[in-house]
């Protein structure tokens, strides 16, 4: 049986539950977290029970569903009935939907500190941000440039910088995601995002270092930093790799599944994840 969210107490425990230790119920359990107790029309959350006990949470955020748990055919016939333009799972649940042109990868997680951390090279300093606009703004152009040298189709993952901000700066406010960036002088030259935090689990993303400042281990200090202080407050740390990047070996992470990704299109537009 598939439940909505009633704003309840015991829903929001059932869903901690179910997203417990996972990279997909943190993306979850961080919207849940960052915008619940109020009925916003851009989320619905809803859990799957099985003999009365909840096995699967599903959540759509616009128009992006995410899935975390055991997966039916009650299941997949919601999905379906949602037409979402997104959709992003553990590739085993074996959700396939119609129409979409699928991405997938490596699902690797980091469950232990960094000890070998790189040094910064003279005149640059680490920061973790605040979610102020003028800051993150220096962020997105940073992460635009990257997606732009990428390709067109990469750059559509960004989406405009108001979406961006919004998104990111309340899940910052609410302690669902960080961003760390490091600096040279007022530049913003590499940066990490911390997409999204659970009680047992975050999610780190959009690692990008602007091309002047590369082989220098700047992302390989963001990354210990972000891990470390992950790692300090009982989380496990995960990582969803789309290419083979050794860095992610380098530090410790272990590959622990496959996601997908499912993107619909209509005409030329791919719809994208963010």
């Amino acid at each position: 049986m598939i439940c909505a969210d009633d704003f309840s107490h015991s829903f929001a425990t059932e869903l901690n539950k179910v997203c417990e230790h996972s990279p997909y119920g943190a993306r979850i359990a961080a919207y849940y977290s960052a915008y619940r107790g109020k009925q916003y029309n851009f989320l619905d959350t809803w859990l799957c029970r099985e003999n009365g006990r909840a096995v699967c949470a599903l959540s759509r955020y616009y128009n992006t569903v995410v899935i975390c748990g055991k997966c039916s055919e009650e299941i997949r016939g919601f999905i379906e009935m949602l037409s979402p333009k997104i959709i992003f799972a553990d590739a085993a649940l074996e959700i396939k939907p119609k129409n979409m042109i699928e991405v997938s990868g490596e699902t690797m997680i980091c469950t232990h500190m960094i000890t070998d951390i790189p040094i910064l090279p003279e005149g640059l300093r680490c920061k973790r941000l605040t979610g102020e606009m003028r800051q993150l703004r220096k962020v997105y152009d940073l992460l635009r440039e990257h997606y732009y040298s990428a390709g067109e189709s990469s750059m559509l993952s960004l989406g405009e910088f108001d979406e961006y901000f919004v998104d990111i700066s309340h899940l910052i406010r609410h302690g669902a995601a960080d961003v760390y960036a490091v600096y040279d002088g007022d530049r913003i030259v590499s940066s990490l995002s911390v997409t999204a935090r659970s009680d047992t689990a975050a999610v780190i993303g959009n690692i990008v270092t602007h091309t002047q400042y590369r082989r220098n281990g700047l992302a390989e200090y963001l990354l210990a930093a972000a891990v470390n202080e992950i790692c300090k407050s009982g989380r496990e740390v995960f990582l969803h790799r789309e290419k083979k990047i050794s860095i992610y070996e380098k530090m410790k992470f272990e590959v622990t599944g496959n996601w997908v990704i499912g993107r619909a299109f209509d005409g030329d537009q791919i719809y994208a994840f963010q």
